[in-house]
C-alpha cells in the first residue's frame, strides 16, 4: 500500500523501444537527415525514465519523424516483384515494400531444375543456363525462345531483348503464361513437370511467342511482329497471324 501523501508519477505513453530503434535507422530527409534522429534520442530518453517531455518536444518529435520518413516511390514491378534499392548517396531511396508475392510456379520449376540436375549431372549446365541462372519465370522463358527461334540474321541476343522487354512490362502476359503452364500440366499426360512444358513443349513455346508477337502487333510494331511469325512458323510448324488476340487456358 502506498504511502500516505506520496503522488503517484503521471503516466506518459511512449513510442515502444522497437519502434524508437526503427525511427533511428529512418534516413534524413530535407535539410541534412539528423533532425528526426535527434528529436528520437530525446525521447528514448525519456521512455527510459531520465525525465518528463515537453509540450515543445513532443510536437518537435514528431514533426521530425514524419519529414524524415518521407520518400518518392514508385508502382511495384509486375507480378508483386517489388524493387529493393540501398540508399547510396545523390538517389532517391524507395521504400521498404512488403514481401514479394509467391510465385509458386516458378519456385516449383526451380525445385524441379535443381533436381534433375542432381540426377542427371550432364544436363546440369543446360539446366542451369535455362533456368537457375535467372530470377523470373519471364526471362527464363525469354532465354529459352529465344534460342528456339534464333537465325544468322535474328541472333538469340536480340530476340532475348525482345522477348524481355514485352513480357517484363505486359501483365496480361505474364498471367497468362502461369495459366498456360497449369493447363499443360494439368490435361496434358505428357507433361510430367512445368519445367518439363517450360523447356521442351514446341506447342508451349509457340503459344508464348505468339503472345509476344501480338504485343507487339497492338505497339505497331507490325513488321517486327510478322518477322516473328514467320520464324515461329518455321521452328514449331504452327501459323498464326500476330493481330489475333489468344486467350488464356482456363
Amino acid at each position: 500500500m502506498e504511502a500516505a501523501g506520496k503522488r503517484r508519477p503521471e503516466h506518459h505513453t511512449f513510442p515502444s523501444p522497437t519502434n524508437i530503434s526503427c525511427c533511428r535507422r529512418i534516413p534524413g530527409g530535407g535539410g541534412g537527415g539528423t533532425g528526426g534522429v535527434a528529436a528520437v534520442e530525446k525521447l528514448a530518453a525519456v521512455a527510459d525514465g531520465v525525465r518528463s517531455p515537453t509540450m515543445e518536444e513532443q510536437t518537435s518529435c514528431s514533426t521530425s519523424i514524419a519529414s524524415s520518413s518521407s520518400y518518392s516511390s514508385s508502382s511495384p514491378p509486375p507480378f508483386g516483384l517489388p524493387e529493393c534499392q540501398s540508399e547510396r548517396s545523390g538517389e532517391v531511396a524507395r521504400a521498404v515494400l512488403p514481401e514479394p508475392a509467391l510465385d509458386p510456379i516458378w519456385d516449383a520449376i526451380r525445385d524441379e531444375a535443381k533436381h534433375e540436375a542432381d540426377k542427371e549431372p550432364i544436363l546440369s549446365s543446360f539446366l542451369y543456363s535455362s533456368i537457375l541462372s535467372h530470377d523470373c519465370l519471364e526471362r527464363a522463358l525469354g532465354f529459352v525462345l529465344a534460342n528456339r527461334l534464333q537465325d544468322p540474321t535474328l541472333l538469340a541476343t536480340q530476340l532475348m531483348d525482345i522477348f524481355d522487354d514485352v513480357m517484363m512490362q505486359d501483365r496480361s502476359i505474364q498471367d497468362s503464361l502461369r495459366l498456360d503452364l497449369q493447363a499443360f500440366k494439368d490435361r496434358d499426360p505428357a507433361c510430367v513437370s512445368y519445367s518439363c512444358a517450360l523447356l521442351y513443349f514446341k506447342g508451349f513455346h509457340s503459344l508464348e511467342s505468339y503472345r509476344v508477337a501480338h504485343a507487339l502487333w497492338n505497339q505497331d510494331r507490325k513488321i517486327l511482329a510478322l518477322a516473328l511469325q514467320s520464324r515461329i512458323s518455321e521452328v514449331f510448324a504452327v501459323d498464326i497471324h500476330p493481330g489475333r488476340l489468344l486467350l488464356p487456358y482456363k
